[in-house]
């Protein structure tokens, strides 16, 4: 080969590594961008920080708002009254995209200590691990008929996936919330998984922020993670089940919205609904 068709053949393959930048952007922009932003979402965890967050989807967070939470005082001794609480600030910030939503809670130091994600479209369906699959080709991996690697304990894709069939790996029963009103409903199941699932509560969601999955028949109120006599029921042989309308619930329903909550936050007292609000977000395109 001469000195002249070398150099032929380097030009030519310059020109298309520099043009591959270009092409690979617009795509991820048009057509590629439902799976560029599931990559992306994939990426976000408990613990990074909320600057983390934003340069992963791209732009800062649509809003913003300090919320008080009382938490237990570790450092304090008992109290007659009952375990001391303090009173802790938590930065709350939701993301809006035409095709999600996500909300963080952030301490003081701008760490994420929990967030939620839900899906606007139908056709927007990110699959989430837990606990996380290490890398690309250990989820192709485990999807295979053949070989399957089980290293997670749920697998789902928002709005696609219902309670029952996402938790149908896991042991026991779920902790219940949920609430109806006139134009706004909330039915979520909280599970925590432990150490092989990184000591990460994960709430599964049907909310009516989220015009995906609909209205779940039959809701009935269960208003405290503490109070679940509404929910759950103890049969002859003391072992909890899901009440019938529960269960129905939760083999005809899809989670519009997944939240990972880590510690030092707790269930019990994350601030507001899972998900964004209806009125915050109702005049947001």
């Amino acid at each position: 080969m001469s000195a002249v068709e070398t150099a032929e053949i380097v030009g030519a393959a310059v020109a298309v590594i520099t043009l591959a930048g270009p092409v690979q952007n617009l795509f991820r922009r048009t057509l590629g961008r439902k799976w560029d932003l599931y990559e992306r979402l994939y990426r976000l965890g408990a613990g990074a920080q909320l600057n983390f967050f934003i340069a992963v989807i791209g732009e800062p967070p649509a809003l913003g708002d300090t919320v008080e939470v009382d938490m237990p005082d570790s450092g304090a001794a008992g109290a007659p009254d009952g375990d001391p609480s303090v009173k802790r600030r938590f930065l709350r910030s939701t993301f809006v995209d035409p095709l999600f939503y996500l909300v963080t809670i952030s301490d003081e130091d701008e760490a994420v200590l929990g967030f939620s994600i839900t899906t606007r479209r139908r056709r927007f369906a990110p699959t989430f691990y837990a606990p996380r699959a290490p890398s690309f080709r250990r989820r192709i991996a485990g999807r295979l008929p053949f070989g399957r690697q089980s290293y997670w304990l749920v697998r789902f894709r928002l709005g696609r996936t219902t309670f029952a069939r996402a938790a149908s790996n896991l042991e026991g029963t779920p902790r219940i919330q949920s609430s109806s009103g006139a134009r706004v409903w909330l039915d979520s199941e909280a599970w925590y998984l432990g150490s092989r699932g990184h000591d990460l509560t994960y709430v599964f969601t049907n909310t009516s922020a989220s015009p995906v999955g609909g209205l779940p028949e039959g809701l009935e109120p269960v208003p405290e993670w503490e109070d679940q006599e509404a929910a759950i029921q103890t049969d002859s042989n003391c072992e909890c089940t899901f009440k019938p309308w529960v269960a129905a619930i939760r083999t005809t329903t899809q989670i519009d919205t997944v939240t990972v909550v880590s510690s030092p936050l707790q269930l019990e007292r994350w601030p507001g609904a899972f998900g964004p609000h209806d009125d915050e977000v109702r005049q947001l395109p």
